[in-house]
């Protein structure tokens, strides 16, 4: 009330006179006038088609395919080349050559020193950006729309992007900064997990080293591996272009036009084969010092390739530990046991088959028990029927927060950069609450136990050893 009375205060005393005369005139016992206007989040859903940004499919001289979302309320502009050239592409014996390109690509050019570079995109206001992860190698820009800006901006992106020298000073220095941060994982027990399972689960598949690499591999890396790594993956053939901004069509088309116009042709790249599934049941202790153990635990997941799928398989996480504490993991780990602050599941479907993974941390003396707690819930989850209801109110959530997913610009451009590279449908936002409204229980079940297939649990432990 008192919240309501400052507020009222703040507005004027005439809101509050008419507030109050409202009052007085409206009888104690007389019915509520409101309530027929009162609506379900259910109900709204059901009934108001979900806002999706509109999605315009471009295609340049060179046969690239670019995604673009038109964004008018703000003088800026977010774009992302992105190749199909992440760690999985990094050459044997040489695990982080993808990141340490990447890391390097501003440090210099044929011309330009790192700080001409650095100086002319802060004085503009503008952001570069470079990543690799373990199938896209991203470089991107946000700049203001203002034409000669943009221009400018453009024009140093495009001299980065395809002149850039890895000078062989920066080097050093990227490469003592890259050996401090493989240390540093050495202290973090879920880094360390996640990077022996990947190791253990993927074998001797491209996604079984972390896309930082390792120490080894970054040793054997010398300034010609970079060289080598952008003539061959940082071709136009090899990517494709993503837009956000405050443009036309026709002026982002122009855009990317003209940075790919000096681009080589290069070649695509062979398509990634498929690890092999997980046969063998396994449990593999990383000993650490801890007065928790964290786990992980899982088998070969699912592919990008497979768009339909993925609608139901994304259903199947929510139900089963997609964060949710209605989810069974959490329910049956958490709530009922008190086992862990928190159990949770994730489909990380790449161009081949990702992990299902299920992770948790728990006090060691507990480590058996959970383990066998989760084994035991993803059992029944595939065995017994979903409760009544549950899933219906899944894939409700699913559709009530996917328009927040489109916030801002970072969101939008991340969408679209996900549906290029995956190759998407345009039209994949828009399909996308009908492709969720129509799953059934069948449909869930039947997916999520075809990814899982005949395969074993791999177990991965780090803490103290136990049973």
């Amino acid at each position: 009330m008192r919240v309501a009375l400052c507020v009222l205060f703040w507005l004027g005393l005439p809101v509050l006179t008419w507030a109050e005369e409202q009052r007085q005139a409206a009888p104690l016992d007389g019915p509520i006038a409101s309530l027929a206007n009162l609506q379900s989040v259910k109900q709204i859903a059901s009934q108001a088609p979900i806002a999706v940004p509109k999605v315009e499919e471009l295609w340049s001289k060179q046969g690239v395919r670019v995604l673009f979302v038109a964004a008018p309320e703000l003088p800026m502009l977010d774009i992302q080349f992105t190749f199909n050239a992440g760690s999985a592409r990094d050459a044997e014996g040489k695990e982080g050559q993808a990141t340490l390109t990447a890391r390097m690509l501003d440090q210099g050019t044929t011309t330009l020193t790192a700080e001409q570079i650095v100086n002319g995109f802060e004085q503009r206001g503008a952001v570069f950006s470079a990543r690799a992860y373990k199938d896209m190698f991203a470089v991107g820009l946000r700049s203001l729309t203002q034409a000669d800006i943009l221009e400018a901006n453009i024009g140093l992106f495009k001299q980065v992007l395809h002149h850039a020298d890895f000078p062989q000073a920066a080097l050093a220095r990227i490469f003592s900064n890259s050996n401090i941060g493989q240390q540093q994982q050495n202290e973090s027990p879920a880094t360390l997990a996640q990077i022996r399972f990947a190791s253990e689960l993927y074998g001797n598949h491209p996604y079984a080293h972390p896309a930082v690499g390792t120490p080894a591999g970054l040793q054997a890396l010398q300034r010609q591996d970079l060289l080598a790594f952008k003539q061959q993956y940082l071709v136009a053939r090899n990517v494709t272009v993503a837009l956000v901004g405050a443009l036309s069509s026709a002026e982002a088309l122009a855009l990317v036009e003209l940075v790919l116009a000096d681009m080589p042709t290069g070649e695509i790249v062979a398509p990634l084969a498929d690890p092999a599934p997980q046969l063998q049941a396994r449990t593999v202790h990383v000993p650490y010092v801890a007065s928790q153990s964290h786990v992980m635990m899982g088998v070969v997941g699912a592919s990008r390739r497979d768009a339909q799928a993925m609608y139901a398989l994304n259903v199947a996480n929510e139900l089963l530990g997609g964060g949710d504490f209605n989810a069974l993991l959490m329910h049956e780990l958490r709530e009922k046991r008190g086992l862990t602050y928190g159990a949770y599941s994730v489909v990380q479907a790449l161009q081949a088959r990702g992990a299902f993974i299920i992770t948790f941390s728990t006090e060691a003396k507990n480590t058996k028990l959970a383990i066998e707690v989760a084994e035991q819930t993803l059992q029944r989850f595939v065995a017994e029927p979903i409760a009544p209801n549950r899933l219906q109110e899944v894939k409700q959530n699913l559709l009530l927060r996917f328009p927040a997913e489109f916030a801002n610009n970072d969101a939008k451009l991340a969408y679209l950069v996900f549906m290029g590279f995956y190759q998407l449908p345009r039209d994949y936002l828009e399909t996308y609450t009908r492709q969720v409204a129509r799953l059934d229980e069948k449909t869930v079940k039947t997916t999520f136990a075809g990814m899982l297939g005949e395969q074993q649990m791999l177990k991965v432990v780090v803490g103290a050893p136990q049973d």
